[in-house]
């Protein structure tokens, strides 16, 4: 399941990387990153948006393994697929902008 939390998590930065290189910074939605990559440019914004995404599901990943006794290759294969929702938004709005 970390395997696929990180796939989804390098997928998500490539296709943010590709969105960010032919729209702008304006098709980030978080307001930091967006800052971000309006102040450091695009490299900078997306692999500063990847730590901080694979840091932020790692840890919640670890607490449900930790944590949890019910339930928890559920919870932990939930939020390994979280950033694949991402993937699919991005794919989305690259094939219809």
């Amino acid at each position: 399941m970390l395997l696929i939390l990180l796939t989804g998590v390098l997928l998500d930065v490539m296709t943010t990387y590709i969105a960010f290189t032919r729209y702008g910074c304006l098709v980030e939605r978080n307001p930091i990153m967006r800052n971000i990559c309006y102040i450091s440019g695009h490299c900078i914004a997306v692999v500063a948006g990847g730590l901080l995404e694979f840091t932020v599901m790692y840890l919640i990943f670890k607490l449900y393994e930790w944590k949890v006794n019910v339930f928890k290759e559920y919870f932990m294969g939930f939020v390994s697929m979280l950033p694949w929702v991402a993937v699919a938004n991005n794919i989305i709005f690259l094939l219809t902008h």
